[in-house]
């Protein structure tokens, strides 16, 4: 708390602190003021009403010393008859402006001193109008009780003002200078008298009405203790011929004391319940009257206040005597001001979700062109749901409402969730239906139709219907949506890391499962938000990059992001691969060149137009040199060297690449692989192979280096991740000088595991190694007949070059079986020649083959 001792040392005299900080995810906000009521609360609902959630707050009351200077000398706790200060601290989730909320704070602490300041001084005001009261006949015993039932502590005076009306024909409005509590903060735009001929008729109505008690709403919120629009009370002032002559306003909201009293037992609505209990001619105590003093009791105040006898009648009548034909009933109820109107919506609790409550709400409030509402949402009276609603109007407007076109509409939105589903399914799926609607209708349980439309449960059918493998994903960028489906919950933790990678950063999951007869499926529902991407994010490029790297397939890398710029897992992995020989050749680590390529998704896309112009075995027509040019204009226009180093090798690499896998159709397995000219790349290091072919998947990278067209060596399991290359270089090298007297030349090949896809090593090495055999065979040339043929879907640059063996080597001595297995599968020319050694060859160490 080191923040708020600076603070309090520092605090200049009678001045408000405020500080505001930003970082790791939250916001801090410190403050230091004189203790005054209503401070904690109303600081919460700042936070709350700007839709952040309060994660922890510290508010210790202090008894703080300064000498005359305004230096700190103590600190200690609070006693009685000292001066106290409150010191807050407030941390909210999420990033908010730091000066914003500086500037938002003291704005709030000012309303608040100002209605503290004046709060006593606003009730003697209060009581002093009340002593006139005996030259006011029009003015009531029930009006006077209210009053003083105001006084006793059930309002929170927020601010105070008079006004001199002049109701005639040439009448006028005048706000005096005697303006308290936050009212005293502005300037009334009536200060200089203002004829009601130039006023909108309904402040005129609310100001120079004849009624000696005004209670009304604005539609002004308050800025203290709860976000609620403010009460107004009117408080007429006559001459002694008793005409209006003037109306003294009290602004506030009412206090918690007077939100927990019963309506039936406070001034003005007991005479209103009583008037009610009388019209309807109910005997006290019977069942009938105790059953309309339950729902009087329960409506809120304000609403009982703002609504007069018959309309409550009205409105008590359509819950108690609720029609069972009529799924939904509205009550409307304008306010004073025409700025704002009351609705209540009541309908059957079976029918209420909070999708439900939400489309009633976007419903009404567009249909009215509302610019705010707030509603409260009643249950358990008589088993009804009620909403009541309050509607704020910057302008007064004319409330004209069909009440049986509305009521019909909101009986559509209420129909039940699960029979909106059966339509939508019985229109999407037509023939099929009966069967998609006995899998699915019942499948989808009461948290999943709280906040879901069926319209996207829809989208979820057409998922699970088609689902084959665990986990499916499906990405929404205008939604800002990720759906993860799978068989079993994935943790948040193995999910974040993939999506942080990719630029996504989620704000909020939710987690259902859909009850299918032949076992469970979780839907996880992530919402996401995208500090950076491309002007346009195709949702299936996102959705399969993000489901292939849960399903190790790919790599969880930053190289992910740039599928945010069009570029698909595929191609990604394609530059991953050639990433991962760069990083063999140069020594670069893996996040400086990821940093690098994910700053230039153009490089990268421009990298694979050209590899696709130069080997997609569909084209008819290329413009591969065109294409290079666009890579070496680009290039071009580098400022970094090592971005240029860098960025210029990854192109070297591709521009050397004679064969590729990646077009293959009919692949066992998800892995690529290329060949290269490695003489093309002016910075490798020597010596020099005549081929090479880089094998890359999740859990495998490997390499064939030769030293000639016909060459021979074996195949090493290799511990070096870093530098196999080099590791198998040297070994190439050696082989050359070994197989001179046999063979032309010598060759090498060897593979690291990347990733453990299984616990048994064995396994994994063998899983390994069969990756890197049919990585090379992929692109490899075969003799049928006598004839060389080419691999299918393989544009090549090189010759013919048939001619591939493999031998036993260290760690690999008893996969020569399945070497020449995959040959046979292959339909290689070297049958189990391919491969030295297993049960048809021979052992090369016992036999001195390659020392002789």
């Amino acid at each position: 708390m080191y923040r708020m001792y600076s603070i309090i040392k520092s605090r200049q005299k009678n001045k408000l602190t405020v500080r505001a900080y930003s970082e790791f995810g939250l916001s801090q906000i410190y403050t230091l003021t004189d203790d005054m009521p209503f401070l904690v609360h109303s600081l919460i609902n700042y936070a709350k009403n700007h839709g952040f959630s309060v994660r922890f707050i510290l508010h210790p009351i202090l008894n703080i010393k300064y000498d005359k200077d305004g230096s700190l000398i103590d600190i200690n706790l609070p006693t009685e008859g000292k001066r106290l200060f409150s010191a807050v601290y407030i941390e909210i989730t999420g990033i908010l402006k730091t000066e914003k909320i500086v500037k938002d704070v003291k704005q709030l602490f000012s309303s608040l001193d100002a209605a503290v300041s004046d709060f006593d001084e606003m009730k003697n005001r209060l009581k002093t109008i009340m002593k006139q009261f005996q030259n006011y006949p029009k003015i009531k015993g029930d009006e006077i009780s209210f009053l003083n039932w105001l006084l006793d502590d059930n309002f929170i005076f927020l601010g105070y003002r008079f006004y001199e009306i002049d109701p005639g024909d040439n009448g006028y409005i005048r706000a005096c200078d005697d303006a308290l509590g936050i009212s005293k903060l502005h300037d009334s735009k009536y200060r200089d008298k203002c004829f009601l001929k130039n006023i909108d008729n309904d402040i005129v109505e609310r100001i120079t009405n004849d009624n000696p008690l005004t209670i009304d709403k604005t539609n002004s919120y308050s800025p203290i203790e709860r976000r609620e629009p403010m009460d107004f009370i009117g408080i007429a002032k006559y001459d002694d011929a008793q005409k209006l002559i003037g109306r003294s306003v009290f602004l506030g909201i009412f206090s918690n004391k007077a939100q927990t009293e019963q309506p039936s037992s406070m001034p003005i609505l007991r005479n209103k319940l009583k008037k009610i209990v009388s019209e309807r001619n109910l005997i006290v105590g019977s069942h009938d009257y105790r059953e309309t003093v339950g729902v009087f009791n329960s409506i809120p105040k304000n609403e009982l206040f703002l609504t007069d006898v018959s309309s409550l009648k009205e409105l008590i009548d359509l819950i108690v005597m609720e029609d069972p034909l009529r799924q939904v009933s509205v009550f409307v109820q304008p306010n004073l001001s025409a700025r704002g109107l009351s609705i209540i919506v009541i309908f059957e609790q079976h029918l209420y979700s909070e999708d439900v409550v939400k489309r009633i709400t976007e419903y009404l409030k567009n249909h009215l062109a509302a610019d705010t509402v707030d509603y409260n949402v009643y249950f358990r009276v008589f088993g009804l749901v009620r909403i009541h609603y309050y509607f704020n109007f910057h302008k007064p407007v004319a409330h004209i409402i069909d009440l049986p076109h509305t009521e019909e509409v909101l009986a559509e939105i209420l129909e039940s969730w699960h029979q909106r589903l059966v339509v939508l399914i019985r229109d999407r799926f037509k023939e099929g239906s009966d069967k998609i609607i006995d899998r699915y209708s019942n499948a989808f349980d009461n948290e999943y139709q709280n906040c879901t439309e069926p319209l996207e449960a829809i989208e979820d059918i057409k998922v699970l219907y088609e689902f084959v493998s665990s986990p499916s994903v499906i990405f929404d960028a205008d939604k800002l949506t990720i759906k993860i489906y799978s068989t079993s919950k994935i943790r948040l933790a193995e999910i974040v890391p993939i999506l942080s990678n990719m630029n996504l950063i989620v704000i909020d999951e939710a987690l259902h499962k859909v009850h299918l007869s032949e076992g469970d499926i979780y839907i996880q529902k992530l919402d996401i938000k995208i500090p950076d991407a491309a002007d346009s994010i195709e949702n299936e490029i996102v959705a399969s990059t993000i489901e292939n790297a849960l399903k190790n397939l790919v790599d969880n890398d930053s190289l992910n992001r740039l599928t945010l710029y069009g570029l698909n897992y595929k191609q990604i992995d394609l530059i991953r691969a050639g990433r991962n020989y760069l990083i063999q050749l140069l020594g670069y680590s893996s996040s400086t060149i990821d940093a690098i390529l994910t700053t230039h998704p153009k490089f990268a896309s421009l990298l694979i137009d050209y590899f696709s112009n130069r080997f997609d075995p569909d084209l008819t027509s290329r413009n591969t040199e065109q294409l290079k040019e666009g890579l070496g204009e680009y290039l071009a226009g580098l400022k970094e060297l090592k971005e240029d180093i860098i960025l210029r090798s990854i192109m070297a690499i591709f521009l050397a690449m004679v064969r590729t896998n990646y077009f293959k159709k009919d692949t066992a397995g998800y892995y690529l692989s290329f060949k290269i000219t490695p003489g093309d790349i002016l910075f490798i290091r020597h010596p020099v192979p005549l081929y090479e072919i880089y094998v890359h998947s999740y859990s495998t990278d490997g390499i064939h280096l030769r030293a000639d067209m016909v060459s021979r060596g074996g195949i090493r399991y290799s511990d070096r991740p870093d530098d196999f290359r080099t590791e198998i270089l040297g070994l190439m090298n050696t082989q050359v000088a070994k197989n001179s007297i046999i063979v032309p030349s010598g060759s090498k090949g060897g593979f690291v595991i990347r990733h453990k896809v299984t616990e048994d090593m064995a396994e994994q090495i063998k899983n390994s190694y069969s990756t890197l055999m049919k990585g090379m065979l992929d692109i490899t040339d075969n003799i049928v007949k006598g004839k060389i043929v080419h691999p299918d879907d393989c544009v090549i640059y090189d010759g013919d070059d048939p001619y591939l063996v493999v031998a036993a080597d260290k760690g690999t001595a008893w996969l020569s079986d399945r070497a020449n297995e995959i040959s046979a599968e292959y339909g290689f020319w070297l049958h189990d020649a391919f491969a030295s050694g297993g049960k048809y060859g021979y052992d090369h160490k016992k036999e001195g083959i390659t020392a002789r």
